[in-house]
């Protein structure tokens, strides 16, 4: 019976057997599989450079008890919190002014956030402050560093 299968299928469905063909079925298999792979999976990311002020930095940081988060309530970070103090007075385009300023000062540029609200603005400014903040970078708000 499997004989009169193989019998009535095209030729063109039938597997190819050959050596030379698995071959080239498994090289076509792996260049696909090459081509859906995010181009930057190869890439090997360089280390980090030494800091020797990190860990005494770090464990500074660690022991501010503004972090410290052992009661589950909401951890307040010191850029975060910075942040608000410094624009807490204004609103609408005066806030948003502040914010870019603020911004500017620490060499971030803000034209990228031009298309959204203000509370946008202050909530991606805040991310990237606080992230630089815990990376050990400097962080600057109104003239003053942020410890």
């Amino acid at each position: 019976m499997n004989n009169s299968i193989t019998q009535k299928m095209p030729e063109f469905l039938r597997r190819k057997s050959e050596p030379l063909d698995i071959l080239i079925l498994k090289w076509r298999k792996e260049r696909l599989c090459r081509e859906a792979q995010h181009p930057g999976a190869n890439i090997k990311m360089p280390a980090y450079r030494f800091d020797p002020r990190r860990d005494q930095l770090a464990e500074k940081r660690r022991s501010d008890p503004r972090v410290k988060d052992a009661t589950n309530k909401k951890v307040q970070h010191p850029p975060t919190e910075a942040l608000k103090e410094a624009t807490i007075k204004f609103s609408g385009s005066a806030k948003r002014k502040v914010l870019y300023d603020i911004a500017v000062e620490n060499g971030i540029m803000p034209q990228k956030w031009n298309h959204l609200n203000i509370g946008q603005v202050a909530m991606n400014l805040g991310n990237t402050l606080r992230g630089r903040y815990y990376r050990m970078q400097k962080v600057t708000i109104n003239g003053k560093e942020v410890m």
